[in-house]
């Protein structure tokens, strides 16, 4: 059985960034450019649960 928590976020990069495919070619800049969007999407949850707490 595959897990499904990591199709989840890669869904959500998707959609919700509206990532169709990788703008560099070559292993180095793919990785580096999927790094960014990783490191992007937990600091937009780490924001919306911030958010949850404050209110």
């Amino acid at each position: 059985m595959r897990p499904i928590k990591p199709e989840v976020v890669f869904g959500q990069i998707k959609y919700d960034c509206g990532f169709k495919r990788f703008h560099y070619k070559g292993e180095r800049l793919v990785e580096a450019e999927f790094s960014t969007l990783a490191i992007a999407h937990n600091i937009r949850k780490m924001i919306a649960r911030t958010d949850a707490r404050g209110r």
